[in-house]
């Protein structure tokens, strides 16, 4: 599953992602709204990215997540979740994570419109 804007790219997770999720992971201004803790270590970052690539998009009470690129730069800058609910299927949460340079209002924005435009559920 890719989704594609003229700014960014919502893509499968890559082995290149491992060095910029840690990096963002690791900030405690973005931990302390998520459910790790800061530092995030390298290990669970390689068994995350590892069991994203082989997660199936789509299936209700599994999280699914995609790295967010920037598509000018290549650069990852955060990723996006969401996961299908079991008790009405015709309903997912949805949830980000930006690197802090990156939290600008559009980008998220954005991000948030792509993945509810798509067709992954």
């Amino acid at each position: 599953m890719i989704i594609e804007t003229p700014r960014l790219v919502l893509r499968p997770f890559e082995d290149k992602d491992t060095l910029p999720f840690i990096a963002y992971r690791c900030d405690p201004e973005v931990a302390k709204y998520q459910s790790w803790d800061a530092p995030y270590p390298e290990a669970e970052a390689i068994t995350f990215i590892e069991a994203m690539k082989r997660a199936t998009p789509g299936v209700p009470r599994e999280w699914y997540q995609l790295a967010i690129e920037l598509l000018a730069t290549g650069e990852t800058i955060g990723d996006c979740a969401f996961c299908i609910c079991a008790d009405d299927e015709r309903q997912a949460e949805i949830g980000f994570t930006l690197a802090p340079a990156h939290l600008w209002h559009w980008l998220w924005n954005r991000s948030c419109k792509m993945l509810a435009q798509s067709s992954v559920w």
